[in-house]
């Protein structure tokens, strides 16, 4: 590596390429500020310098120390047309597309700088990117000289924000307040809402295909030959009995627990597992109704969920009977489902604690006493209704 090469690696040389790239963000060229953004991301991907916390702090805000001295790439990515009412500048989508890469850049350090200072910004500074611009505009398709919003990327953002906000003082798991950073918008929190069903649908459906494969390789790895081959699990010594079966050759045996419903071919000892080692982000799908006139299960989502607010959220109102208006039960009786609602209802937030949580109290494996016949309905046949299932 040259002298100029190392040089530019360092993180004084880092810092004077932002100042550079806000400096050129002012020019009024929409095609000087386009370049001003390439020429970054190639200095970023060709050198991978080292960044200081307080240098990141100032592309995404423009302050130091406290005092604003130029506009940060948020305020240009939320930035309001002057001559198109309700529609963003030209450079809002580049911009936001821009900080999307940031975030997922991969440096020589095993942390992203970019993305764990993203996390730390308040409330007013991320209220700056306009995410209700970029989602409505998106929809309506306004293209008109490039001033359409990009709700994909918008939506992306909230989740890291939904998931990995912190204080910026504790460094501690912070909620943030997602319909207010969307303006309160009804429209555009449905949007949203439907958005994170089809992103958890889709994880869902990775994690089944990951689990089949697993298993397929397992069955076809220690399946035997030959019955020569055959290794049998021996009876245990009873008491009073001899033998010289040392205890380190007995063999442990776990039988597969299929699906009841012969539906899916999966071992839902594998699920089990992945929900309760975390790799399913449950806290997202668990909270559910049930309408016993019809028998349908209903999932809801995150934002339901958030929303919940009163104890007469917990049942269904399409039925006049008040015997029927009840929280769906476990196999033990005990409202598992209001326990859920009341750890959700903290001010804390969803956080990776609430899904450990959840993951001790709730199983799909039928024969468990904490089984929950909508969370198994939900992952395992998340296709198929309760009436489907009957009359099949």
């Amino acid at each position: 590596m040259s002298q100029s090469e190392a040089l530019k690696k360092t993180s004084g040389y880092a810092e004077s390429q932002i100042r550079l790239l806000l400096a050129e963000l002012k020019n009024s060229s929409h095609n000087v500020k386009l370049k001003a953004i390439k020429k970054f991301q190639d200095y970023l991907s060709t050198y991978k310098p080292d960044v200081f916390d307080d240098d990141v702090d100032f592309l995404y805000t423009g302050r130091i120390d406290g005092t604003e001295r130029c506009p940060g790439i948020l305020f240009y990515c939320g930035l309001d047309s002057e001559k198109h009412t309700g529609q963003l500048k030209r450079i809002a989508s580049p911009m936001i597309s821009f900080l999307n890469w940031l975030l997922s850049f991969t440096s020589d350090t095993s942390t992203n700088i970019f993305y764990e200072r993203f996390t730390y910004l308040k409330f007013e500074d991320l209220s700056k990117i306009n995410f209700s611009k970029h989602v409505i505009n998106d929809n309506n398709n306004s293209k008109s000289n490039g001033r359409q919003g990009n709700s994909s990327i918008a939506f992306s953002l909230l989740l890291i924000l939904l998931n990995d906000h912190r204080d910026c003082d504790s460094g501690e798991l912070d909620t943030i307040d997602i319909p207010r950073l969307l303006d309160n918008n009804q429209s555009c929190i449905e949007s949203f809402n439907g958005w994170l069903e089809k992103t958890n649908t889709k994880q869902i459906s990775t994690n089944f295909t990951q689990l089949k494969e697993n298993r397929a390789k397992s069955l076809q790895t220690h399946r035997p030959g030959r019955w020569e081959d055959v290794i049998f699990r021996p009876v245990p010594l009873q008491e009073g009995e001899k033998g010289d079966q040392e205890e380190g050759d007995m063999i442990d045996t776990i039988t597969p627990i299929p699906d009841p419903l012969g539906l899916v071919d999966i071992d839902l000892r594998d699920l089990q597992n992945s929900i309760s080692q975390g790799k399913l982000q449950i806290a997202k799908i668990i909270g559910q109704k049930m309408t016993k006139t019809r028998s349908r299960v209903r999932a809801m989502t995150l934002l339901d969920i958030t929303r919940v607010s009163s104890d007469n959220d917990l049942y269904d109102d399409s039925s006049d009977n008040d015997e029927d208006n009840k929280p769906v039960l476990d196999r033990r009786g005990s409202s598992v489902y209001n326990k859920r609602m009341s750890m959700i209802r903290k001010p804390t937030g969803i956080t990776e604690d609430l899904n450990m949580t959840l993951a001790t109290q709730v199983s799909v494996i039928p024969r468990d006493k904490t089984f929950s016949p909508g969370l198994f309905l939900r992952l395992v046949h998340p296709d198929i209704s309760t009436a489907d299932l009957t009359l099949g």
